[in-house]
C-alpha cells in the first residue's frame, strides 16, 4: 500500500481496510463506511503552499505527523490564533475535537492524519 494514493480505514471493531484515492474519495467514503459514522482515516497528504481552507472534526480528535518539510499548523479556539510550528521530521501535534486548523507552508512539506473523519467541515474563513 501507498499511503500517499491508498487511504487506510479503520472500523469501529478496529478492522482494517484500504481505498484508493479518486475524484469523489470522501463521499464514497460516506457511502461505503455508513456515513464513516465512528471510522478513523489515515492519510497522507503533501503541499507546498497554504491550505486553501481551515477544518475542524467535530467528533474526535486528531493526530498530524511531520513526515517531511516543514510548516506552521494555525489553530482557532474560542477567537484566539494559536501557531505551532513543525519543522522536525517525525513531531506530531495533536488537534483537539473541534478545533479549527489549518497550515502554511511555502516549501514542499508531507504530514500523515489519524483522523476521526465523520462530520468533517471545512470552511474558508471561520472567523
Amino acid at each position: 500500500m501507498q499511503i500517499n494514493k491508498t487511504r487506510a480505514i479503520l472500523s469501529p471493531s478496529m478492522a482494517f481496510s484500504t481505498k484508493p484515492l479518486s475524484a469523489d474519495f470522501y463521499n464514497e467514503l460516506d457511502q461505503e463506511f455508513d456515513g464513516f459514522t465512528n471510522h478513523i482515516l489515515v492519510s497522507q497528504h503533501a503541499f507546498n503552499e497554504d491550505w486553501e481552507v481551515w477544518e475542524k472534526h467535530p467528533l474526535g480528535d486528531e493526530i498530524v505527523l511531520l513526515l517531511s518539510g516543514e510548516a506552521d499548523l494555525i489553530t482557532l479556539h474560542e477567537g484566539e490564533e494559536t501557531l505551532q510550528h513543525l519543522s522536525m521530521q517525525g513531531e506530531t501535534i495533536l488537534i483537539k475535537r473541534g478545533t479549527w486548523h489549518t497550515a502554511r507552508t511555502t516549501q514542499s512539506t508531507s504530514m500523515l492524519f489519524i483522523t476521526a473523519g465523520e462530520g468533517t467541515v471545512n470552511q474558508e474563513n471561520p472567523a
